[in-house]
């Protein structure tokens, strides 16, 4: 609220993501001389509409980014209307369950346009915009007295209405569902959220977080297609990066461990009852600290680093992230199958949209 504040006061400092992307696309391109770049919007919220909008446009030309439909039905296309862009090369955005609302905006028009390889796991699936209401406005501010006056009674012996203070009474804020995002092609964002072109195994449980875990949440629907033209059709290339990349995930120890990490979360979200013998949970505790010590220095072997004791901290530099490495393996299989040898791989790390 605060980023938006500034910029609409006319602040030419103000923090924007679409600035800072901008630098780090700029330093990759011209000083690390990347040859492709793969946008890490892992566990990104979203935020601005206003920036999404424009952080897409670093990497399209002018046209739609996204589309809205208010409850009235009338559908509103959002462009960039920027000439050019900052980085027109291989292309690669990573998502997760966390990734929602602007992120997803973001993720949907680069997939829909074409423009780039998205990888990771079904995004959040906020589509939806939301409107606050300040109940204390909607109340007649004699009334709000009167509610204040009966609250304060209570309190202090002798108050009545007429000097009880409505500065004391919060009634909250109601949250009003106005509006709804649409993809550039016509499929709303909301519920079912941005399909990776190359899927990983989720991190995050997939039936506990995200919109379509909720039993209220409003349904996914398609709207007619914006008047965009894609840059290029990529289901051709789609079909050899899956292949290659479901062949390295099922070699992967890393992956292993997170899939046998999926199965046993649900093993132990399917109990009934937990033991409230003190010695069995500490022999249970005490087993999965010695799984997971010696399931770390497995893999700190296959990186040639030295193994770790018991209550030993690991450093910064030893951490190691599988994710990110598939995701640029897979751009790798990208360039390649595009006919560009690749030489030279960046990630920019988009802040908080």
């Amino acid at each position: 609220m605060l980023i938006l504040k500034a910029a609409n006061s006319g602040d030419k400092n103000y923090k924007s993501t679409t600035r800072d992307v901008r630098k780090l696309v700029d330093s990759l391109k011209n000083i690390d001389k990347v040859d492709a770049i793969v946008m890490d919007l892992r566990g990104n919220g979203g935020g601005s509409l206003v920036e999404a909008i424009s952080l897409t446009g670093l990497f399209i030309d002018k046209g739609p980014v996204v589309q809205v439909k208010d409850l009235r039905g009338k559908i509103e296309v959002d462009e960039d209307q920027t000439s050019g862009v900052a980085w027109d090369g291989p292309f690669g955005v990573m998502i997760d369950r966390l990734s929602a609302s602007a992120s997803e905006i973001f993720a949907g028009a680069i997939q829909d346009y074409g423009r780039g390889i998205v990888m990771g796991s079904q995004s959040y699936g906020k589509g939806t915009v939301q409107s606050s209401i300040d109940l204390n406005k909607l109340v007649n501010p004699g009334m709000l007295q009167k509610i204040a006056g009966l609250v304060t009674r209570d309190k202090t012996i002798g108050t009545s209405p007429s000097t009880a203070n409505p500065a004391d009474i919060n009634l909250g804020q109601i949250n009003l569902t106005m509006a709804k995002f649409y993809r550039v092609a016509g499929s709303s964002t909301q519920h079912k959220g941005v399909t990776p072109d190359i899927v990983f195994p989720s991190l995050y449980p997939m039936d506990k977080i995200g919109e379509d875990t909720e039993p209220s949440a409003l349904p996914w629907d398609v709207i007619p297609s914006s008047n965009f033209k894609a840059v290029a059709n990529l289901t051709a290339i789609k079909a050899g990066l899956i292949k290659n990349s479901e062949q390295r995930i099922a070699n992967s120890l890393d992956f292993k461990y997170v899939k046998q990490d999926i199965a046993e979360l649900k093993k132990r979200d399917a109990e009934v009852s937990v033991t409230l013998n003190e010695n069995k949970l500490k022999a249970e505790r005490d087993a999965q600290e010695a799984k997971s010590l010696t399931r770390q220095n497995e893999l700190r072997a296959l990186r040639g680093l030295p193994a770790i004791k018991k209550g030993e901290k690991v450093t910064k530099q030893d951490a190691f992230d599988f994710i990110e490495d598939e995701s640029l393996k897979v751009m790798g299989d990208f360039m390649q199958q595009s006919g560009n040898y690749v030489m030279n791989l960046g990630v920019a790390t988009a802040p908080k949209l």
